[in-house]
């Protein structure tokens, strides 16, 4: 909780959570309920809000008996199952479709075909051309002697 409120704080708080205090959360009440009785623009604030609190409350149609005790039901119904069941819920496996074994091997497609057609100038570059006698024997020369 800061310190201090700001008016930019109260507004955004108020927008929140309405201007009835008992729906604001209980970290934020007293320093909120504080700066309202000392500030007037935290005061036009909580009209404005309260005025739109009324018109939203007269807006919405209160539930049905019927739908509060369906709603109910399902809502233990729920828990019952959640609480029945020890184990947790594994998911499925997500099964692989052929796009997907597609995309997998298309990149390793694309490299056995780039190291077949790159081998040779690989091969020739390291061992020194396509004699491959020569190549060693040009090596040798290179080393010192026993």
């Amino acid at each position: 909780m800061p310190k201090t409120m700001t008016l930019e704080s109260f507004n955004q708080l108020v927008g929140s959570y309405g201007a009835e205090a008992h729906r604001w959360t209980d970290d934020h009440r007293a320093a909120m309920q504080d700066f309202l009785q000392s500030q007037p623009s935290a005061q036009a604030t909580m009209g404005r809000e309260g005025k739109l609190d009324e018109w939203l409350d007269r807006r919405l149609e209160p539930a049905s008996d019927e739908l509060q005790a369906r709603l109910m039901a399902d809502m233990r119904e729920q828990l019952s199952a959640i609480e029945a069941s020890d184990a947790p819920k594994q998911m499925p496996a997500p099964s692989l479709t052929r796009r997907d074994y597609i995309s997998a091997a298309l990149p390793l497609a694309a490299c056995f075909l780039a190291g077949i057609i790159f081998a040779p100038d690989a091969l020739d570059l390291v061992l020194g051309g396509p004699d491959i006698l020569a190549s060693l024997d040009l090596f040798a020369d290179e080393l010192p002697p026993n």
